[in-house]
């Protein structure tokens, strides 16, 4: 007669158990189903010398350019030096897009230096929103994105 141990056994028993406690605990963590809100920050409308979008995601409102004041420039050279148009302050964006956070604003005296876009677009000058955008290097040495029809090339 063969005698039979009941070791075996006992070892599948313990590691059920464990594997039991696991599935347990990992349960009562959560699934990850439902991922927590974002909570919900109230910005102001000037943080650190940025301006901030709303809570909801909307640009700050852009300052209307008067017909008087908008000037066409055919265009700017990477390298150029432009300045801002009079009493026309320049907002230095983050992307060229109204959609963007503007990072500053330079009133008039302040000169920049046109850059190229470092591969972030194929065609430059960028055209979007209905704007040309060049990438500008800020006399504080922000880089940042503008629109040509707050610009003026110094000669």
């Amino acid at each position: 007669m063969r005698s039979v141990t009941l070791w075996p056994f006992i070892r599948l028993y313990k590691q059920a158990i464990i594997a039991l406690i696991i599935v347990v605990f990992v349960a009562a963590c959560g699934d990850g189903a439902t991922a927590p809100e974002a909570p919900t920050v109230d910005t102001t409308p000037a943080a650190g010398g940025m301006i901030m979008p709303t809570a909801a995601g909307e640009a700050p409102a852009a300052t209307p350019v008067p017909p008087a004041l908008s000037t066409v420039v055919d265009a700017l050279f990477i390298g150029d030096t432009v300045q801002p148009l009079p009493e026309q302050p320049v907002r230095l964006y983050s992307d060229a897009t109204a959609g963007a956070i503007v990072m500053n604003v330079y009133a008039s005296g302040a000169r920049f230096t046109v850059l190229d876009p470092s591969g972030d677009y194929a065609i430059y000058p960028v055209e979007r929103d209905g704007r040309v955008w060049y990438r500008l290097r800020a006399p504080d040495g922000l880089v940042g994105w503008g629109t040509v029809d707050q610009l003026e090339p110094i000669q």
